[in-house]
């Protein structure tokens, strides 16, 4: 059974009291793992404005368990590693390496990248990388429709479908429209077949509607009958439509201008330490660095 958060604090601080001042140095402990102390001050704020009362005792209760497990694990580790494996200040030298060059690469980057791609950019880059974006999925552009069997007039609407014309467009979500037909337009941006797909009883063959059946696909379950216009496909192992990619470029170029500031930064840096005397080479290494070299 857990202890209410209060009589922890009691606790505490009949401790403290009992305890010399200089001891905790006016601070309130509440937990300790062999000569290590959890003071209360130390929670600082982990009890979110509004908490419940209730709610609090659990989180203060859960915040002890964690510290008092994990300065367990570590006065067993100190007990039972050897000198040689408790020695990590190699490790934590790497670390703190690391993360520095981590942060200024951040920081440097953080200060010349520029993030705004503009459309004419995107598209050159599309056009000069086109074999970068091939299709792993057939895409298409379409025109759904979802209509009750038992509707009047669907061979209308089936002729409609055969959009011939701008007239026959204007009429097919005139007829949708009057007889409360589902229709989804995707004639103005391009989509993966399986989002379709879902929505159609059987699979089409795209290519075969197309080719004999000037790309209407019907179907039907009983209660429903099903239409799919294709109006343009892309095959897997096309070139993706641009439209379908064009973030994706953009996610590229900006992950290409970051590796290209760091190569730059970095050979930056090397030629100054060159220049200055701040990089040198002894032996076994005989020869010197030469100014400019490229950085592996």
């Amino acid at each position: 059974m857990k202890k209410n958060l209060t009589v922890i604090l009691i606790i505490a601080a009949i401790i403290s009291a009992c305890s010399r001042p200089d001891n905790f140095e006016g601070k309130t402990p509440i937990a300790k793992v062999y000569d290590k102390y959890l003071f209360y001050e130390d929670l600082g704020e982990i009890i979110p404005q509004g908490t419940p009362p209730s709610d609090s005792e659990e989180i203060v209760r859960g915040y002890i368990d964690i510290w008092a497990k994990k300065e367990l694990m570590v006065k067993n580790a100190e007990i039972n590693l050897s000198e040689e494996q408790k020695d990590v200040s190699k490790q934590l030298e790497e670390y703190r390496a690391s993360l520095l060059v981590y942060k200024y690469k951040d920081k440097f980057i953080e200060q010349k990248l520029d993030t705004a791609i503009k459309p004419d950019e995107a598209a050159k880059y599309y056009q000069e990388h086109s074999e970068d974006f091939i299709l792993n999925a057939n895409a298409i552009k379409c025109i759904f429709v979802q209509s009750l069997s038992e509707k009047p007039d669907l061979n209308k609407l089936r002729g409609y479908l055969a959009l011939k014309d701008q007239k026959d467009s204007a009429d097919l979500y005139d007829f949708c429209k009057n007889n409360s037909i589902k229709i989804d337009n995707f004639g103005s941006r391009w989509i993966y077949y399986s989002e379709i797909a879902k929505l159609m009883p059987e699979p089409v063959d795209i290519k075969n509607t197309i080719t004999k059946y000037n790309g209407l696909a019907v179907q039907g379950d009983g209660q429903y009958v099903y239409y799919l216009k294709i109006l343009d496909y892309k095959a897997i192992g096309d070139v993706a439509p641009y439209e379908m990619v064009k973030q994706n470029i953009a996610k590229v170029m900006v992950s290409k201008q970051k590796n290209e500031i760091i190569t730059e930064m970095e050979q930056s840096i090397w030629n100054t330490a060159l220049n200055n005397g701040n990089l040198e080479y002894f032996e076994p290494t005989k020869n010197k660095p030469a100014d400019n070299q490229e950085i592996k």
